[in-house]
């Protein structure tokens, strides 16, 4: 009897973890193929060589996704010992910035004269403080353009 409730508590163990993890593969996927879709209407990624994108995705790490598979006992070790929950929590956060990047390196190949700005972060609390921080960065704008074709603001 023993070895049947074992059984019946490895089971429910696997089962609820292979629950967890595929809720993570699939918030993940869901994440990554709408910045996917994302990346792929980009004017300046469409720009650049089946090879070229190829190279940035595996650059960045975004060329595949991960699969959800039927897994058993066995199998799910092997997959939680590569990456745990919490490294599936970590991946979820990190994929937007990894396709930002692929981005970023997409816009200097393709538009290397474009000059990229990332807007600046303040606390705004009045309508004056509005007026000035939209003034500073028009300033700042148009003094980058001076330099370059376009701007690519981040």
């Amino acid at each position: 009897m023993p070895g049947i409730l074992n059984r019946n508590k490895l089971s429910e163990l696997t089962d609820k973890l292979k629950t967890a993890l595929n809720k993570l593969k699939e918030s993940y996927i869901g994440l990554y193929d709408l910045r996917m879709k994302e990346l792929q209407e980009n004017i300046y990624f469409n720009k650049l060589t089946p090879e070229q994108k190829h190279s940035i995705l595996f650059k960045h790490q975004i060329l595949a996704k991960p699969e959800i598979k039927p897994l058993d006992a066995t199998a799910l070790l092997n997959q939680l010992q590569k990456a745990g929950l919490y490294a599936w929590d970590t991946k979820i956060a990190a994929l937007p910035g990894q396709f930002q990047s692929a981005l970023d390196e997409a816009i200097v190949i393709s538009a290397p004269k474009a000059k990229t700005y990332s807007l600046p972060r303040t606390t705004i609390n009045s309508q004056a403080d509005i007026d000035t921080y939209i003034t500073e960065l028009k300033t700042e704008l148009e003094e980058l353009l001076k330099d370059s074709s376009s701007i690519i603001l981040k």
